[in-house]
């Protein structure tokens, strides 16, 4: 079993919007995979449903599934190059806040991801990032709008700019 190291910082409140507001047993990283499961207790069609929708099919390399998410306005392209530069893949957006406007919508989440630590076997490093995603609603639901994954990939460009 390993060890979980958890870094300064990280809120473990409830929030009430639904699973995985806070993910309960980080046994390894892949506990931070999202499952159908965390994604049907979030309610699926909700923005943060299809935040927790778009960043598993990040998880899993689907092309289409994350072009699905921004309603075909991201083309197949971006859509591998997202994939390609998606990281950590053992993490999860957690403790969502979500703020609604008319059709607009704001998730500002945590993202919690875990991180084995070099050479010391079996100990991991559990990291939380806060970053926001905005979307919109248009007749076939919730989509998130183009430039979310820009917004994360900078948002752990700063984090790890401030650590060094």
């Amino acid at each position: 079993m390993p060890l979980i190291a958890v870094a300064a910082g990280c809120g473990l409140k409830e929030t009430g919007e639904g699973p995985p507001a806070h993910p309960g047993n980080i046994d390894a990283p892949r506990s931070l995979l999202v499952t159908p499961g965390d994604i049907r207790g979030a309610g699926a069609g909700s923005p943060y449903g299809v935040v927790l929708r778009w960043w598993r099919a990040l998880q899993r390399g689907s092309v289409p599934g994350v072009r699905r998410i921004y309603g075909g306005a991201v083309g197949a392209r971006e859509a591998r190059r997202e994939i390609h530069e998606f990281a950590p893949r053992f993490s999860q957006p957690v403790e969502p806040d979500t703020q609604r406007h008319r059709d607009h919508a704001t998730v500002a989440v945590v993202v919690r991801s875990a991180v084995r630590l070099g050479d010391i076997p079996g100990v991991v490093n559990v990291q939380d990032l806060p970053v926001s995603f905005a979307l919109d609603r248009g007749s076939t639901g919730w989509r998130l709008r183009p430039g979310a994954f820009a917004r994360y990939r900078n948002a752990r460009f700063d984090a790890i700019a401030h650590i060094d």
